[in-house]
């Protein structure tokens, strides 16, 4: 996971997918999958990191960006990417943020 500075502006995409259970895992790999083959691509990528709530009831993932733009351009593109991966959301909610503060040992 690329490490920021307080100096350093990034913008972050946080989405939440609502899930069951046993469909928990199969989110977790499309979404890696269309991470490494769609979101590493697009211009202003830095890093993603894809979570899974021990209950099994979601999947998170954090994408961040160089620029506002370059998350809106992601956003934008998104359904068209989910439509090619064949992947269907069913509930997600997502956001860009500005990060304010990285805080580290």
């Amino acid at each position: 996971m690329a490490v920021i500075s307080n100096d350093e502006k990034v913008i972050e995409l946080i989405n939440v997918i609502t899930v069951e259970p046993e469909h928990q895992q199969h989110t977790v790999d499309n979404v890696q999958e269309i991470l490494e083959k769609f979101a590493k691509k697009q211009s202003g990528f830095i890093s993603a990191k894809v979570l899974k709530s021990l209950d099994g009831t979601r999947v998170v993932y954090f994408i961040r960006w160089r620029s506002l733009d370059d998350g809106e351009a992601w956003i934008e593109s998104i359904n068209e990417i989910l439509k090619v991966a064949g992947f269907r959301v069913k509930n997600a909610d997502y956001d860009l943020y500005e990060a304010v503060e990285a805080i580290a040992l």
